[in-house]
């Protein structure tokens, strides 16, 4: 009954921090140990990172699901992937966290389904990474009723890796920090499988939406 009523009554709103520009690639692996480029960092188009020649960082871009792994040069981040000068980079395609279109009310009445106003997040992975930046404590909610959890962010991340929970295959949740929510929802086949960074991150609020 608690599950319904939820979904009954979910209304997601958009904040207006997300029309600020976004992150564009996540930084996997990385030599750098200072500045930006760092492991876990998330990255913005036309930032510029500098590797010596034997070097290798490894990024995952989060619109086009693609993996690049770099080794030496000058490295510019682009919008879908790379500009590499000086150095090797070699590429290929995973699948990755996509960005579901939000129905409107009219739309929902048709499909039978709910409208939600705000991002949908779906994931291949039992397992992701919340980027929380802003919140000292996310809460993290099944939809359809089950078991929450309310947990805090180190370094403005949640591993459920790490944390050694799981959410279920084919359920969705809402995931809420100090001032954005959206929904994640599990695919239907979705695992425990170990996955690289990019097949895993969500990201719900940054810190400074400038970097």
């Amino acid at each position: 009954m608690a599950g319904s009523l939820a979904v009954a009554s979910l209304i997601l709103l958009a904040p207006s921090a997300m029309a600020a520009s976004k992150p564009v690639a996540i930084v996997e692996d990385s030599p750098l140990t200072m500045g930006r480029g760092q492991a876990f960092d998330l990255l913005n188009e036309s930032e510029v990172l500098t590797l010596a020649p034997q070097q290798t960082l490894v990024l995952g871009y989060l619109k086009s699901c693609t993996r690049e792994t770099i080794t030496g040069g000058t490295v510019t981040i682009g919008a879908k992937e790379s500009t590499v000068e000086g150095g090797k980079v070699t590429r290929e395609k995973t699948v990755c966290t996509q960005t579901k279109l939000a129905l409107t009310a009219d739309e929902s009445q048709q499909s039978a389904t709910i409208a939600f106003r705000g991002q949908i997040k779906h994931v291949y992975t039992r397992q992701p990474l919340i980027v929380a930046e802003k919140s000292e404590t996310v809460k993290i909610e099944p939809i359809e009723g089950g078991e929450s959890w309310n947990l805090k962010p180190e370094n403005g991340r949640i591993d459920f890796q790490a944390a050694k929970v799981e959410m279920q295959p084919g359920a969705r949740y809402k995931v809420t920090g100090a001032k954005t929510s959206l929904i994640v929802e599990v695919d239907a086949a979705a695992t425990t499988a170990k996955t690289g960074t990019l097949e895993r991150v969500v990201v719900l609020e940054l810190a400074d939406p400038t970097n």
